[in-house]
């Protein structure tokens, strides 16, 4: 046999082995099944109308004749009492820089006295330690996905408070006392640096204290709209008051606030009078209140703005007090399955999924309630066997049919 009739032979044996690669792997994937399966979950899916809305409620002034930089004690948004204290007055801005480092030591300090152990504090688990240091970062962490930064900071103190008892129970130790008595020394340094707090702010209404002074305290207030329509409304708005120049902050004096906001007439007819509606507020760290009472709905025939008045008594926790904000309305919510859209056939005219229970397909019918660009929301309407949040819906397979088994 010379060369040429070898290599002719062995390029034919390779392109054999070839062919029957290729015609093995598509024999192969045509003969079994090719599913892809996909577990639904329970979820609700909310309706909701995006607005401006303006706060309608009762404030105060807080007012100072007192010449001098102020450094507020309180945060906005903080509940005060009655004759609190909101702020000290220095005479520059030197003394407030002091005073803030005199804070941060104070905090400090009480981090450090509360980390101390007694001596019967060693005997507590080193692992049952970490798992609280755990549980705080998983808390802080919730809230920070949830955007509550706030909240999340909060935590800050808790956790370190505890990785300092970690560490004086590993070194057998009970408490921070070099620590504390150097930070006393250095305080003690800067409250000789500080002058004299010329006087204090001090409230006369117990209240939410803010900051922002924006001319309205006293025309947004609830009732103003029982004896005006929506251009009266936007008249109103145009109308600012000049606060006194003594004005240091204000009070808001309770929790009845009414909660006015601006939408089209033509979706106006979705709300009715007397229902009640859950708000949420986006630039607010998306804070919701539930239950709100749609208590006046304005329409004016020569405008097409509608005003819907809401009622609220439930201020929730870090909720912004500007006056002016963007609104979430529910107009509606739907519960139920969500199911990805490539899982839902129609059989016979019937609408359904495939759910593969053990290695059989069954088929379930379905209802849907709303429709996203993603997903379907329904229902599943078999009487015997309705569609659960357990079930195994099939989202890719062919030559399906109720009762197959799958091999």
């Amino acid at each position: 046999m010379n060369v040429a009739r070898l290599i002719s032979a062995l390029v034919g044996a390779c392109l054999s082995v070839v062919i029957l690669i290729y015609l093995a792997v598509h024999f192969v994937s045509g003969y079994g099944d090719t599913i892809d399966t996909s577990f639904v979950s329970q979820i609700t899916v909310e309706d909701k109308l995006e607005a401006q809305c303006y706060m309608l409620r009762h404030e105060a002034y807080v007012t100072s004749d007192v010449s001098g930089v102020l450094y507020y004690t309180v945060s906005d948004g903080e509940r005060v009492r009655k004759n609190q204290t909101i702020a000290d007055v220095f005479g520059s801005e030197s003394d407030i820089a002091v005073q803030k480092q005199i804070e941060q030591i104070d905090r400090r300090l009480e981090i450090l006295e509360e980390s101390a152990v007694s001596d019967g504090y060693v005997t507590v688990s080193i692992s049952k330690m970490d798992e609280d240091i755990l549980d705080t970062i998983l808390s802080a962490n919730r809230h920070l996905a949830k955007e509550e930064y706030a909240r999340a900071f909060s935590f800050s103190d808790r956790l370190l408070t505890s990785l300092n008892k970690r560490h004086l129970v590993i070194n057998r130790q009970s408490g921070y006392d070099a620590q504390i008595s150097r930070l006393e020394g250095e305080k003690q340094v800067l409250m000789g640096r500080l002058s004299q707090s010329a006087a204090y702010v001090t409230t006369k209404n117990s209240g939410f204290f803010s900051t922002e002074i924006d001319g309205y305290e006293n025309i947004l207030i609830p009732g103003i709209l029982d004896n005006i329509n929506v251009d009266g409304f936007f008249e109103v708005l145009s109308n600012a008051e000049k606060a006194p120049g003594n004005v240091v902050g204000k009070i808001i004096t309770d929790y009845e606030w009414d909660i006015v906001a601006l939408v089209d007439k033509k979706i106006a007819g979705d709300f009715a009078e007397g229902k009640s509606y859950d708000l949420y507020f986006p630039y607010s760290n998306n804070s919701r209140i539930p239950s709100c009472v749609l208590e006046k709905k304005i329409i004016q025939t020569s405008s097409d703005t509608v005003l819907l008045s809401f009622s609220a008594s439930e201020i929730p926790e870090g909720f912004s007090y500007m006056r002016e904000q963007m609104v979430e309305i529910v107009r509606s919510s739907d519960s139920g399955i969500r199911l990805p859209k490539s899982a839902l056939r129609v059989i016979d005219g019937e609408m359904g999924v495939y759910v593969l229970s053990a290695n059989t397909v069954k088929f379930k019918r379905i209802e849907i309630l709303y429709t996203s660009d993603s997903f379907y929301l329904v229902n599943g309407i078999d009487e015997k066997d309705p569609l659960g949040i357990y079930d195994k819906v099939i989202v890719k397979g062919k030559d399906l049919y109720d009762g197959k088994v799958i091999s």
